[in-house]
């Protein structure tokens, strides 16, 4: 099911609520990306959601540690939140075209 722009604003915004609460200062900005960022997005898209944290970042560890929230929103919404972790220093270096696509496309929630 494809989203209207005022669901994924609020499903962001939710989520960056819940993130805030899980890793506080450490959090230094969520990102929506991909085809909803691009307003390209069907009824087959995913919400793309680039979380930058400072420090080392283990993407698995970071996953496990908050797939509880996304998989909340998601059912709730029914919606597929796919959410990708990484540290400033790979944004500013964009080591990976992922870390470059959010830097190119990335709309801060």
């Amino acid at each position: 099911m494809k989203l209207d722009k005022t669901e994924v604003v609020k499903i962001t915004h939710e989520l960056h609520e819940k993130l805030s609460e899980v890793y506080g200062d450490r959090m230094r900005e969520v990102y929506l990306y991909g085809s909803y960022a691009r307003d390209q997005a069907d009824e087959d898209s995913d919400i793309d959601i680039a979380v930058v944290l400072s420090g080392s970042v283990n993407r698995a560890e970071e996953r496990a540690r908050v797939s509880g929230i996304a998989s909340d929103i998601s059912l709730r919404y029914n919606c597929l939140i796919t959410l990708f972790f990484m540290s400033e220093d790979d944004l500013k270096s964009q080591p990976y075209a992922v870390h470059r696509s959010i830097a190119r496309e990335g709309v801060a929630v």
